[in-house]
């Protein structure tokens, strides 16, 4: 049961710390080699992720901080 809902979790609702939890309970039904690939791949995936969603938020917030000239665009609607 655990095997399918990490899948489950994995591929269908990308629920990737659900999908570790049962993975890691997984390893007898998958055997030992295949559990340790997939923990892998969803640690690298987890982790992509998160240093993703910091980088958008390093980029929204360097945007947040640009003089009203930068951000009013190209015809300077906006600007002084």
């Amino acid at each position: 049961a655990h095997l399918a809902l990490a899948k489950l979790h994995e591929h269908l609702t990308k629920d990737l710390p659900l999908a570790l939890v049962h993975a890691r309970r997984a390893e007898q039904a998958e055997g030992a080699e295949a559990s340790l690939k997939r923990r892998s791949r969803l640690e690298r995936r987890i982790v992509r992720g998160v240093l993703a969603a910091k980088t958008k938020r390093a980029r929204r917030s360097s945007a947040e901080r640009l003089p009203l000239e930068h951000a009013a665009g190209p015809l300077g609607v906006g600007s002084p």
